[in-house]
């Protein structure tokens, strides 16, 4: 992860996930920050930009999936949604009004060999797969205080 357990003695802000973490709480209920954090990935290959409607979809499938009566519960599951092209500037409201920590991550799709062969299923052969910018919003960047997950991605688009 992202963190640097040598400044445990750093105060945490209260909305960040590391406040629930060992070795930054001493509550019995403390979480493993390498094994109970739950992340979520929705793949869209779509061919337009991601509008709100898709947004939403992915705030509902948050509410389907995860025991929401636990505020550790909501705090350590976050949404990601990747593609190849951005957000419309409506799916990019709907995500920033959302309380659902969401990240929008944009990957390159990927290109198959040029020359067709045998070993066209082996992923090492493909092109493409780049990451792109990562858009957080305002809930994620919250939450994941502490992490650097801005400095670590560094393509992070406010």
């Amino acid at each position: 992860m992202f963190h640097d357990p040598q400044n445990a003695n750093l105060k945490i802000p209260r909305l960040s996930l590391l406040s629930l973490c060992k070795p930054y709480s001493d509550r019995k209920t403390a979480i493993d920050i390498e094994n109970d954090i739950v992340m979520l990935v929705q793949c869209k290959n779509y061919k337009l930009k991601i509008a709100a409607a898709t947004v939403r979809e992915l705030a509902g499938i948050r509410e389907f999936h995860i025991n929401m009566r636990l505020k550790a519960d909501k705090m350590k599951t976050f949404m990601m949604l990747v593609s190849p092209l951005p957000m419309t500037k409506q799916g990019q409201r709907q995500m920033d009004t959302s309380d659902v920590p969401m990240l929008h991550m944009q990957v390159s799709p990927l290109l198959p060999p040029k020359v067709p062969g045998p070993d066209d299923f082996c992923i090492e052969n493909w092109s493409g797969g780049i990451v792109g910018p990562v858009y957080m919003n305002h809930m994620s960047r919250l939450v994941l205080q502490g992490f650097s997950v801005e400095r670590e991605l560094s393509q992070v688009v406010r």
